[in-house]
C-alpha cells in the first residue's frame, strides 16, 4: 500500500512537472521566438552581453607583438591573459579574466551560436572557395570545411538591416592577404560566422563580422578584424592585429547617375568678295549654337542646313567664336574671316562694231525681177531718173513743134 502511494504521489508530481514544462514552453516559446528574431533582425542584440567583447576566450588568450583591441577583452571559463603588454585596449575597454562579467558574455555568446546554428540553411555553398563570391543577405552553409582565398564581397543591396549567416560545420581559414568586403550599406556587426571547430584568419588579412567559434580562433601576423573574435572553449591567439568595433550600418552606396551624352553642335563660317566690294560671309549653325564677332551675334532657332545666314563686312580680319546650347558638344569653336581688300569688279568696255556703207543699187524704173523678187529703187535715184525722163519728153515735145512748124 505505501508502495503504491509513493508511485501515485510520483506519478502525480511528474504530471505537474510536465504541465509546468508545457507551459514554460508556451511562455518561452514567444521569449525563443523573439531572441530568434533578433539575432537575424539585429545580430548585435542577438549577442547580448558578449556584444560589448571584442575578444573572448574559452581558455586563454595569448598575444605577441602590439597587437590593439579597441574594447572589452575577456576570458571565461579560463582566467589566463599573457601579451597585454605589449598588446594593449583601447576605446575605454577593459580586460576581464573569468569574472562575472566575461562569464555572462560567454553564456550569451553560447546562445547566440546555438540560435544562428538551428537556423534552416536557404543556401548550400558545399566546399566552395568564398573568394572571388558576392554574397547578398541570407543563410548560408557548408557542408564542412571554409576556405577564403582573396576577396568575398558582402552586398547588402541597400538595406542597412542586411544580416548574413554563414554556418560552418568544420573549421574556416583564410589565406594570406584575403578580405572580407560590406557594401552598399550593410553592417559589419550583422554578419555571424559560425565556426563548429576553429577559425584561423591568415596573415595580413581584413576579416570582417563576428566569429563565433566552438573551439580556439587564430589571428596571423598582421591580420585585422572589423568584428568580434568569441571562441566558446578554446583559446584566442593574437600577433600584431588590429581588432576595432565592427560598424552596424554604413551609408548606402549612390547610385550612379549615366553621364548624358553630349549633343553634337556644328558650324560652318565661309567667305568671299561682293559685288559691291564688301566681304560676304555664310554661316551655318544647327539650332541655339551663337556665333559672336562677326559683327551682332548671329543664331538661329533652326538648324539652318543650306540656307545659310549672309553677313556683309568692310574687307579686314575678324575672330569669331560660337557658343554651344547647353548640354552639346561643337565640332568647331572658332575661326578667323581674313580679308585685307575686297576690289570692286571691272566692268568690260562694250566694243563698237563699226557699221558697213549700204551700196545703192540702181534698178530699172520699172523694177526688175531678181529671182522672184522685186527690188525698187531708191528714192532719190528714182528722182533723178523721172528728171531726166521729164526733160526727155519735154525735149521731145519741142523737137515734134518744130518739124510741124517746118511742114507748112
Amino acid at each position: 500500500m505505501n508502495a503504491n502511494t509513493k508511485h501515485s504521489r510520483l506519478d502525480r508530481l511528474a504530471r505537474s512537472l510536465e504541465a509546468m514544462c508545457l507551459v514554460l514552453a508556451v511562455i518561452f516559446s514567444g521569449t525563443g521566438g523573439v531572441a530568434l528574431a533578433s539575432v537575424l533582425a539585429s545580430p548585435a542584440r542577438g549577442l547580448g552581453s558578449a556584444a560589448n567583447f571584442l575578444v573572448l576566450g574559452g581558455s586563454t588568450v595569448t598575444n605577441t607583438g602590439a597587437t590593439v583591441v579597441a574594447g572589452e577583452l575577456g576570458t571565461a571559463p579560463g582566467t589566463t591573459i599573457t601579451g597585454f603588454p605589449p598588446g594593449i585596449v583601447t576605446e575605454g575597454g577593459t580586460t576581464h579574466m573569468g569574472d562575472a562579467l566575461a562569464l555572462q558574455a560567454q553564456n550569451d555568446a553560447t546562445l547566440a551560436y546555438n540560435s544562428s546554428v538551428g537556423q534552416p540553411c536557404n543556401i548550400h555553398l558545399a566546399d566552395q572557395e568564398l573568394g572571388g563570391k558576392t554574397l547578398t543577405p541570407d543563410i548560408y552553409c557548408f557542408a564542412s570545411l571554409a576556405k577564403l582565398t582573396g576577396q568575398l564581397v558582402l552586398d547588402a543591396q541597400g538595406n542597412t538591416a542586411a544580416v548574413w549567416i554563414i554556418q560552418i560545420p568544420g573549421g574556416l581559414s583564410t589565406a594570406s592577404n584575403s578580405s572580407v568586403v560590406v557594401t552598399n550599406g550593410g553592417g559589419v556587426c550583422n554578419v555571424f560566422w559560425i565556426v563548429g571547430e576553429s577559425a584561423t584568419i591568415g596573415a595580413n588579412s581584413a576579416f570582417a563580422g563576428n566569429i563565433l567559434a566552438l573551439t580556439s580562433i587564430t589571428m596571423a601576423t598582421g591580420a585585422s578584424l572589423s568584428g568580434r573574435a568569441l571562441a566558446r572553449n578554446g583559446a584566442v591567439t593574437l600577433d600584431t592585429n588590429n581588432i576595432s568595433k565592427p560598424p552596424c550600418a554604413q551609408a548606402a552606396a549612390p547610385t550612379a547617375t549615366p553621364t548624358p551624352i553630349p549633343a553634337s553642335a556644328h558650324v560652318s563660317v565661309e567667305y568671299q568678295c561682293a559685288a559691291d566690294g564688301r566681304v560676304a560671309v555664310s554661316v551655318g549653325v544647327t539650332a541655339g549654337v551663337i556665333v559672336s564677332g562677326l559683327g551682332a551675334d548671329i543664331t538661329s532657332a533652326t538648324d539652318t542646313g543650306n540656307n545659310k545666314i549672309v553677313r556683309y563686312l568692310s574687307p579686314g580680319h575678324y575672330e569669331w567664336r560660337a557658343t554651344p546650347p547647353a548640354g552639346s558638344l561643337l565640332d568647331v569653336d572658332h575661326g578667323v574671316v581674313d580679308k585685307a581688300t575686297c576690289s570692286v569688279p571691272v566692268v568690260p568696255t562694250a566694243t563698237l562694231v563699226p557699221t558697213v556703207a549700204k551700196v545703192p543699187v540702181v534698178v530699172p524704173v520699172t523694177g526688175a525681177d531678181r529671182g522672184g523678187a522685186r527690188v525698187l529703187a531708191a528714192p532719190h535715184s528714182m528722182s533723178v531718173s523721172l528728171g531726166l525722163l521729164s526733160l526727155g519728153f519735154l525735149s521731145l515735145g519741142f523737137g515734134l513743134i518744130l518739124l510741124a512748124l517746118r511742114r507748112k
